[in-house]
């Protein structure tokens, strides 16, 4: 397990109506892209399971502090839809989620990474073998 990872709670999918996911965050880093299946990806000290966003919301932390990545994923009518989660410092992988199979419609992914050392932090999503997301961090 990586230094990242935590127990069960850090790499699950957190599920909500689409009426919830109407408020979900999109992310306040310039350098942040998203795309046609994973529509928004934010970054912040916390997560509003009830709302299905981020709070806190940043894209510039301390080293030691937890960092949630808040994910909206619409796999529309594509029921065998996987998301990977890659978080790479100077280049360097780091951390890699598991593979998380997505059902069918909208959904929201929080994964959580405890921040361990300075730098620039690119964290990017694939949807099935795609990137199709990423947002930039700085740890300072």
């Amino acid at each position: 397990m990586s230094h990242y990872d935590r127990p069960i709670q850090s790499s699950v999918i957190s599920i909500f109506a689409a009426a919830l996911l109407a408020t979900a965050a999109t992310a306040c880093s310039s350098s942040t892209q998203t795309g046609k299946h994973i529509t928004a990806i934010a970054t912040g000290t916390g997560y509003d399971a009830g709302a299905g966003s981020v709070t806190g919301k940043s894209d510039t932390f301390q080293k030691g502090q937890t960092v949630h990545v808040v994910m909206t994923v619409d796999t529309g009518q594509d029921g065998s839809a996987t998301v990977l989660v890659h978080i790479a410092v100077g280049g360097t992988v780091e951390d890699t989620s598991l593979p998380l199979n997505i059902p069918k419609g909208k959904h929201v992914y929080d994964k959580t990474i405890m921040l361990r050392q300075a730098g620039k932090f690119d964290i990017t999503a694939d949807y099935n073998g795609a990137n199709e997301a990423k947002t930039q961090i700085s740890v300072e």
